[in-house]
């Protein structure tokens, strides 16, 4: 309070929105202190044995807005969610379950029974919405089957373009372009958004205007990891270093299994490269003999090092050590 600051929630959401726990536990809470919501997270911390808290402070007198159900039509709401590049961290598998989960809480006055083509979200074979006649039963089974086509078509939409994403204008922005979110998935995606980055399984940071996929996406010839990054992970991979000190990735996670091989191949993206010249490093360090990219795509060791490199660069990717040469683009 000294400095002008006020808590605002756990760096942990789920910490400070106890509704995404199960039934049992939010009643409890609600009992315990039902006007109080920093209560309510203590309570969390004795129930879970919370031992360290990571805290949001905001500045004195601030007034941010509450997310509430409402807030998943709320276009200011949505106007503050275009700051951020998101990234997915649910495993694919698990995608069209969640979606499919969502659909069915949803309210059925958002189905709009008139609407005939969702961009592409909805297959030819899917259930059509107008084909429904005035018999409610009828109306709400064209939904159900409506609703469940879409969320088939946004957990596809989401295994193919990978996991950084960001919304301009409900348009969801990928890595490969555009894609046009219909009106009546609104509420769908934003109850996606909302839930997984409470529970954790979206991460966002600050959008980039001018290249907002450059610190989260390898390209060749233009990604590189600067050379001043170097001396402040070397002395991680020692043996002992990580009772002590570990490094994060640019969401604050820690990374408590960085090692040697992880410094050495930071080492080798820190200028502007190829795949195939990073290979054929890859292969020289393995085997101490010099090859040449055409060498090394006939040898037997092409594979097992194509893996090796595919691996090393989701982890980079991952740390968030990535820069882009900014004289590529002009």
């Amino acid at each position: 309070a000294e400095h002008g600051f006020t808590y605002l929630c756990d760096c942990d959401l789920n910490l400070s929105f106890p509704d995404v726990y199960d039934e049992t536990l939010r009643t409890q809470l609600q009992d315990l202190a039902p006007h109080d919501p920093l209560a309510r997270e203590q309570y969390i911390d004795f129930m879970l044995n919370t031992a360290f808290r990571k805290s949001l402070f905001t500045r004195k007198g601030a007034t941010p807005k509450r997310i509430t159900e409402t807030s998943v039509t709320d276009a200011e709401f949505h106007r503050n969610l275009e700051q951020f590049l998101f990234t997915l961290r649910i495993p694919s598998e698990h995608l069209e379950p969640i979606f499919e989960d969502l659909a069915k809480r949803m309210d059925s006055s958002v189905i709009d029974a008139n609407t005939v083509y969702v961009h592409g979200l909805a297959t030819d074979s899917d259930t059509n919405p107008t084909n429904t006649s005035n018999d409610n039963s009828s109306n709400t089974s064209g939904n159900a089957d409506y609703t469940e086509s879409i969320a088939k078509g946004l957990a596809k939409l989401f295994q193919q373009e990978g996991p950084h994403f960001y919304v301009k204008n409900n348009t969801l922005v990928t890595y490969t372009g555009e894609h046009t979110i219909p009106d009546m998935c609104l509420p769908l995606f934003y109850q996606f958004l909302v839930e997984h980055i409470i529970q954790g399984g979206i991460s966002l940071s600050v959008l980039e205007t001018e290249h907002p996929f450059k610190h989260h996406v390898f390209e060749e010839k233009k990604s590189y990891i600067p050379e001043r990054y170097i001396p402040f992970v070397e002395i991680m991979p020692q043996e002992g270093v990580n009772a002590y000190i570990y490094p994060g990735n640019r969401y604050n996670d820690p990374i408590s299994d960085f090692n040697e091989e992880d410094l050495e191949f930071m080492k080798l993206l820190s200028k502007p490269t190829t795949k195939h010249d990073v290979m054929c490093k890859i292969y020289e360090a393995m085997t101490e003999e010099s090859i040449s990219p055409l060498a090394l795509q006939q040898s037997n060791k092409y594979t097992m090092i194509l893996a090796f490199y595919e691996e090393m660069i989701r982890r980079m990717e991952y740390f968030g050590f990535l820069e882009v040469d900014e004289t590529q683009f002009n």
